[in-house]
C-alpha cells in the first residue's frame, strides 16, 4: 500500500484529472464571485433601486441558472453515451467557452435586464459542465485512487474556486478606491477565460489517450443520469 503523500502526487500528475481539476475550480470561482457580489454590482453600478429585483429577481437567477445547466450537461451526457467516452470532453470544452463568452460580456452593457440574463445564460452552460466533467476528473483515475481523487477535487475547487472569489472581488474593489464595481466584475469574471484555456489542455491530453486505456469497469456499467 501507498502512503496517502505518494498517491496524492500519483494524483495530481494524471494531466487529465489535474486541468479538468482546475478548469473546474475555475468555473466555480466565477459563480461564487456572481452569487457574491452580483446584487452589489446591480446597486452600484447599474443602479437598481428596486428591492424586489435586488432580493427576489436576482436570487431566481442565481437559483435556477446553475441547476438548469446541471440538468442539461447531464441529458447531454446521456445522449453520448456518459462521461467516460471522449466526446464528453469535447462538449466539456464548447460549454466552458460559451460561458466565457457571457463572463467577458456581461458588464459590456450598463442594463439590468443585459446583466440578468447573461447572467443567467453564464450559470447556465457553467452547470453544463458538471456532470462532465466531474466524471471527467474520477473516470481519469484507476480504481484505487478515485477515493483519494475525489478528496483532491474538492480540496482544489474549494481552496482556489469558491474560498478566494468573494475576497478576490473585494480586493480590486478596495484597490480602486470603492469607486468601480465594474473592474472588480470585470476581471473576476474574466478570470473564467483561464478556466477554458485549462479544459482545452485536458481535452487535449484526453483525446490523445487510446481507447484501450479508458477504465473498462465504468464500460461495464450504466452510466448515472444528472
Amino acid at each position: 500500500k501507498k502512503t496517502i503523500i505518494a498517491n496524492i502526487i500519483e494524483i495530481v500528475s494524471e494531466k487529465v484529472f489535474l486541468f479538468s481539476g482546475l478548469a473546474n475550480s475555475v468555473i466555480f470561482f466565477g459563480m461564487a464571485v456572481v452569487q457574491f457580489w452580483g446584487a452589489s454590482y446591480m446597486k452600484n453600478v447599474l443602479e437598481e433601486d428596486n428591492d424586489f429585483v435586488l432580493l427576489y429577481v436576482f436570487s431566481a437567477i442565481c437559483i435556477t441558472g446553475p441547476p438548469a445547466g446541471v440538468i442539461l450537461g447531464g441529458l447531454v451526457g446521456n445522449k453520448i453515451g456518459g462521461y467516460t467516452v471522449k466526446p464528453a470532453i469535447v462538449y466539456c470544452t464548447i460549454f466552458c467557452g460559451v460561458s466565457c463568452i457571457f463572463a467577458v460580456i456581461v458588464t459590456f452593457f450598463k442594463s439590468v435586464a443585459f446583466f440578468g440574463v447573461t447572467v443567467w445564460l453564464y450559470f447556465l452552460f457553467s452547470g453544463a459542465m458538471i456532470p462532465l466533467i466531474t466524471g471527467i476528473i474520477l473516470s481519469s483515475l484507476p480504481a484505487r485512487l478515485r477515493g483519494d481523487g475525489f478528496s483532491v477535487m474538492n480540496f482544489l475547487l474549494n481552496l482556489t474556486g469558491n474560498l478566494p472569489a468573494a475576497s478576490a472581488y473585494g480586493a480590486i474593489y478596495e484597490a480602486t478606491k470603492y469607486t468601480h464595481d465594474t473592474w472588480a466584475m470585470m476581471f473576476t469574471m474574466d478570470y473564467n477565460c483561464i478556466g477554458f484555456v485549462f479544459v482545452v489542455i485536458a481535452m487535449i491530453f484526453r483525446l490523445r489517450k487510446k481507447d484501450e486505456e479508458e477504465p473498462k469497469q465504468l464500460h461495464e456499467q450504466e452510466q448515472p443520469a444528472a
